[in-house]
């Protein structure tokens, strides 16, 4: 595990602080959150840019130290999280010469238009998840994804659901108020036992880190093991997710690199602390799904079979360099 330096902190605001550590420890869960309060932060940096007088020069250094933090911090779990940084700062490295003013002034704007965008994709998204589900009596949520929280949110189907806890992030728990919220019957259960209880589903709903552009998807550890799951048992296995998640760089020969998590905190509560010092507690974050082992993809543009990303994420990567 390599080691972070979190001195990019101290740039922000005291509230900037605060969003800093929500992303950079995962005090909340998903991309899609993160990628929210990252802009946030971009916009607090703005505003302590033209408190502090800082010049052009040091405002664009300062956005690209924050940016290169989050895109290699939680950038390698999320590619979507490296992608809308991308596009909310883009431009910025050619404006060396220009005001502040206009600089911060172009990335308000990347930022508004990507939220605009990023919006209309979510609702596309959610509209086809709901329909999917209607026809569904119970189904299995593993791991946190806001994506797939806000489809039993909205849903207006009554559907049993079943929440395994996921260990190494707490996973489940934020599950329940959306399914709550949705008049849903909640299953709440061990992740140890979803074998068991997996052969009453008609389908497992999960979201997405990154995407492949073959069809692989990465997600936290254990999704791979109810997809394996599924595989066997005939059950269908669907992954929510937007294009913006999506990584090219397979195409060059990229592999992404295990991205380990030390859990000695989470279960120094159940051990002896003499113990834990002679203990090895890391742990993959994030785990490799097969596109065999999918039965669709969830996306902005419908309901699409693994083999049918390639084309759609070349198209979506052409369109956002303005090719």
């Amino acid at each position: 595990m390599k080691k972070v330096d979190y001195s990019v902190r101290d740039m922000l605001s005291v509230s900037g602080q605060n969003l800093f550590d929500d992303v950079a420890y995962q005090r909340v869960l998903g991309a899609s959150t993160h990628i929210r309060l990252i802009s946030e932060m971009i916009l607090d940096l703005c505003t302590e840019s033209e408190s502090q007088k800082k010049s052009p020069q040091e405002f664009i250094k300062d956005v690209n130290q924050l940016s290169n933090f989050f895109k290699n911090t939680r950038g390698e779990a999320s590619q979507a999280i490296s992608n809308a940084i991308n596009l909310m700062t883009s431009g910025i490295d050619k404006m060396e010469n220009h005001e502040s003013r206009l600089i911060i002034n172009q990335i308000k704007k990347n930022i508004e238009e990507f939220h605009q965008t990023n919006a209309k994709n979510l609702d596309h998204i959610n509209c086809y998840a709901i329909e999917l589900l209607s026809g569904m009596d119970t189904i299995l949520l593993f791991d946190y994804s806001s994506t797939v929280g806000r489809m039993v949110e909205s849903s207006i189907t009554n559907t049993r659901v079943l929440i395994p806890e996921s260990r190494v992030l707490n996973g489940g728990k934020p599950y329940i108020e959306k399914c709550l919220k949705g008049n849903h019957k909640i299953h709440y259960i061990p992740d140890a036992a979803i074998y068991y209880y997996l052969r009453d589903c008609d389908a497992v709903f999960i979201g997405s880190e990154t995407l492949y552009p073959d069809g692989r998807v990465f997600n936290t550890v254990g999704s791979d093991l109810v997809a394996s799951l599924c595989k066997i048992t005939g059950v269908p296995f669907y992954v929510l997710t937007t294009l913006l998640k999506i990584d090219m760089r397979p195409l060059r020969g990229y592999q992404k690199p295990p991205v380990l998590i030390d859990l000695k905190e989470k279960y120094t509560e159940i051990m002896e602390k003499n113990f834990t010092n002679v203990i090895d507690f890391s742990c993959p974050e994030l785990v490799e799904i097969p596109a065999e082992n999918i039965t669709a993809l969830i996306t902005e543009e419908g309901i699409i079979p693994p083999s049918a990303i390639f084309q759609l994420g070349t198209e979506y990567i052409n369109k956002i360099r303005g090719k």
